[in-house]
């Protein structure tokens, strides 16, 4: 039995992002398929604690990055950028197998030539240190050809492939059963409070064939809104991810500005417009569909393009399983044999 531990949240609340766990559970669904009968475990991706690394470094086989942008057009630290690479560093003296899994890029709108974004975000020094760190990692992934072609520069073995949020659904067991509502999916943008009014437009155009809730991931979306526009009735806030993933199970047709929204819906069948607020949009695109601008929101009731993926079109982990097996199990299997 191989023990493979996630750098992600282990807790739940209106202060964080939902989202970021349908990475990691779509993760686990599809590594428990390349190594059946593996333990998971989890360690926080907020803060460091002593208590859950050391636990980490004494019984760990792999510890799995997974998600999250890795890349930026800034040298500011994200929330899970805790000296984080100096701690996955130590794992790896101890022995312990490394993977940085579908790491993404988040560059601003609106969005330029792949390559100049790429060439863009290599000039700054936080991504060189990750870029530093990857480099000695024993599996490295990404889920957006932007963040693939930053992550080429030191690492030609990484591979790009559908973003493992696609398959939370798959581990938690959540599958559609009835469509009653419909539902527009809220991002905060910094100094952009039309994007309120404009969502809540299209949610009154979907409210003409279903109930439609305007719906937050986080708490502090939630308020902004209310702020915002304080006439909104329809708006909901659900911040448990488990929650969150059976709500889309019952959506007809989804707008969402979260690319974790819009994926899992995705591929609980939904009709899905992803309205793109940075790079990350391009996560979606490589399902075969196409993102529209958050800058081009007061247009779209004139032009509601959904996206659905029927079963022939819908993404095949097979490539993955068969780099994961190669590069990460059979390791793990010959050191215990």
């Amino acid at each position: 039995m191989h023990v493979y531990y996630f750098i992600t949240p282990i807790s739940t609340g209106p202060g964080f992002n939902p989202g970021c766990s349908y990475i990691t559970f779509g993760a686990k669904h599809l590594i428990s398929q390349a190594d059946p009968g593996s333990l998971f475990l989890d360690v926080s991706i907020l803060s460091y604690s002593k208590q859950e690394w050391s636990i980490l470094l004494d019984q760990a086989h792999c510890l799995v990055f997974a998600g999250n942008p890795r890349y930026n057009p800034s040298n500011v630290h994200s929330y899970w950028d805790y000296d984080i690479w100096d701690h996955i560093k130590q794992a790896q003296s101890r022995g312990i197998l490394t993977a940085d899994l579908w790491g993404g890029s988040a560059y601003p709108l609106p969005l330029k030539p792949i390559d100049v974004m790429a060439t863009d975000m290599l000039t700054y020094d936080r991504n060189k240190h990750t870029l530093a760190a990857q480099s000695q990692l024993d599996l490295v992934t990404t889920r957006d050809p932007c963040a693939q072609l930053i992550t080429s520069t030191v690492r030609h073995d990484a591979q790009l492939f559908p973003c493992s949020s696609y398959w939370a659904s798959s581990f938690l067991n959540i599958a559609p059963t009835h469509r009653p509502y419909n539902c527009v999916t809220l991002r905060y943008i910094e100094g952009q409070p039309s994007v309120v009014k404009s969502l809540h437009n299209l949610s009154q155009v979907l409210a003409t064939e279903k109930r439609t809730f305007f719906l937050c991931h986080a708490g502090f979306e939630y308020w902004w809104a209310k702020t915002n526009l304080p006439e909104i009735r329809n708006i909901i806030c659900i911040f448990d991810p488990i929650s969150l993933l059976k709500f889309y199970s019952m959506c007809d047709k989804v707008i969402s500005m979260r690319l974790h929204g819009s994926i899992p819906a995705l591929s609980l069948g939904c009709n899905v417009i992803n309205v793109a607020t940075d790079s990350r949009c391009l996560a979606f695109d490589n399902f075969g569909c196409s993102s529209v601008p958050y800058t081009a929101l007061d247009t779209l009731p004139n032009r509601l393009e959904f996206h659905r993926l029927s079963p022939p079109h819908r993404p095949d982990p097979k490539n993955f399983l068969t780099l994961f097996r190669q590069k990460i199990v059979s390791r793990l299997d010959d050191a215990s044999g």
